[in-house]
């Protein structure tokens, strides 16, 4: 056999005969730092790892050593006796209780052995001396912080990060870059993001609004924190306008309007002036909608740029006519999940016209198709896309039934279905153009 063959099976071979739980039980990545000094685990003493009640399991002899306390193993009892300033911890293996000084204290996580090794749950052990725990899920640290009883130990964690944050007040830019001095073992948040500073101890941040605001937290290693605030305003040097009703399709006469624009700029609704905050942002209640679609013209003018910009809004209203038409269901004696549709033209039916033919559009809700029937339309369907609709109705004209003065008109008949729940809208149109015989003496006689 090939020499070189050989010796890569034999390779492979103890690569698969090694044990797999070292690289198991370091997997967490786990760190235990106590009194801003960090634990060395190894595959010799064992690495934290989170159980399943997700309580972080430590290696009970080197973590209770490196925090000054006393340990013992007792094989009669198998159990972990740790005592420290006159304080006396005895920790069974696999029970939900942990004794203190005597007393019984429960335990929802307990000591355990793994891979012929023992573990602690290292907060509620830790903490019966007094220490303070804290879990830095960021990077997966344990911090525990504790003074001697002879006061020799410093309160690392009560001292602050220092912190210093230069940014820009404006920018006419759509980022700023912000420098943020600091120890290089500080964890920077931005907004609740942990980030990392380039060689210059700077980052770029998007400007998306006009005032944006930013909150930096830097945590150190003990897990004390600072916070600090700041707003970088983006000035835009260009004349804009941002407007948006709160409801377009309301159910009274009025809506809201809010936007904004530069500050300083004048805005008028419909013709009327408004009131602007300093920041250019506003808010109006306009009134008095007609029934149906409404447009909203809004236009901001601006002294600094002698110019104006506009903008318009599509309001419809639910008139009361809406009301009286025909709400009904192809299964009346069922409750079903399908609501009512609901139809807001862009105008009214016309009473009289003088075209042959009109268009209906409007906006829909609730709605799978509409249908439009009239004399010349039988059944002419469409599905609303984005919920809006457009359908042309036929009008006869060559009958002199179809006028107002001497007949019925045309019936036409709007009707929306959504599910088993059904909307008509009913109208009588009437045709009245010109007649090509000229003046009609009926219709002279009739008007006598």
């Amino acid at each position: 056999m090939d020499k070189r063959k050989l010796v890569f099976m034999v390779l492979m071979a103890t690569i698969f005969m090694l044990p797999l739980f070292s690289l198991a039980e370091g997997s967490d990545h786990i760190q235990v730092s106590i009194n801003n000094r960090y634990l060395d685990f190894n595959e010799d003493t064992g690495y934290p790892f989170i159980d399943t009640n997700n309580r972080v399991q430590v290696p009970f002899r080197v973590t209770l050593e490196a925090f000054g306390a006393q340990v013992e193993w007792r094989e009669e009892t198998k159990s972990i006796v740790t005592e420290k300033n006159g304080i006396k911890v005895e920790l069974p293996i696999n029970e939900s209780y942990i004794l203190v000084d005597g007393k019984t204290i429960d335990n929802d996580s307990p000591c355990l052995v793994k891979n012929g090794r023992v573990y602690l749950p290292i907060r509620v052990i830790l903490e019966q001396f007094g220490s303070k725990v804290i879990w830095d899920n960021q990077s997966k640290t344990v911090y525990i912080t504790y003074d001697d009883v002879d006061g020799n130990s410093e309160k690392i964690q009560d001292v602050p990060p220092q912190v210093e944050i230069k940014s820009p007040r404006s920018t006419v830019e759509k980022q700023a870059a912000i420098k943020i001095i600091t120890d290089k073992e500080n964890s920077i948040y931005l907004n609740g993001h942990i980030i990392k500073l380039d060689a210059n101890n700077e980052y770029i941040v998007d400007l998306p609004n006009i005032t944006n605001e930013f909150k930096i937290e830097v945590v150190n290693p003990q897990a004390a924190k600072t916070t600090k605030t700041f707003i970088i305003e983006k000035v835009i040097d260009e004349l804009y306008l941002n407007v948006k009703a709160e409801n377009t399709t309301p159910k009274e006469d009025k809506v809201l309007i809010v936007g904004d624009t530069n500050p300083g700029n004048t805005v008028k609704i419909n013709g009327k002036e408004i009131s602007v905050n300093e920041k250019g942002k506003f808010e109006y209640w306009f009134s008095g909608l007609e029934p149906n679609k409404n447009v909203i013209n809004i236009i901001a003018a601006s002294n600094k740029f002698d110019k104006k910009i506009e903008n318009k809004i599509n309001v419809y209203y639910k008139n009361s006519k809406v009301e009286e038409d025909f709400y009904g269901s192809s299964k009346p004696e069922e409750e079903t999940e399908y609501e009512n549709p609901i139809v807001y033209l862009d105008e009214e039916i016309p009473e009289v016209t003088n075209k042959a033919s009109f268009t209906v559009s409007g906006t829909c809700e609730n709605t799978e198709y509409i249908t439009i029937q009239s004399p010349l339309n039988f059944n002419t369907k469409t599905a609303p896309i984005n919920n809006r609709f457009s359908i042309t109705v036929k009008l006869i004209t060559n009958d002199e039934h179809a006028r107002k003065e001497k007949g019925i008109g045309n019936v036409v008949t709007i009707i929306a279905k959504n599910g088993d729940k059904i909307l008509v809208k009913e109208y009588v149109v009437y045709y009245n153009g010109g007649d090509q015989r000229g003046e009609d003496s009926d219709v002279n006689k009739i008007e006598e």
